[in-house]
């Protein structure tokens, strides 16, 4: 199952987004891949759809700090 999380200050939401395309069957998958051929830009060979996002919005962010902040978490 995948989810949305999202945030804006102290407001909070989950929500249930539906199944991950690469849990289909493979007749499922090439009806999907016919459907919405974008699919394929973020497919990975091994883990298919099952990806994560991070998405900042605000004004006058350092992107440059922002990207170093968070590489530093993966240290």
């Amino acid at each position: 199952m995948s989810y949305l999380f999202e945030q804006a200050g102290t407001q909070k939401q989950l929500t249930e987004v539906g199944l991950w395309y690469a849990t289909a069957s493979e007749e499922d998958m090439i009806e999907l891949m016919h459907q919405e051929p974008g699919l394929l830009r973020d497919w990975d060979e091994k883990y298919g759809d099952r990806i994560q996002k991070i998405v900042f919005i605000g004004q006058h962010l350092d992107k440059e700090q922002l990207t170093r902040d968070l590489d530093e978490c993966l240290e």
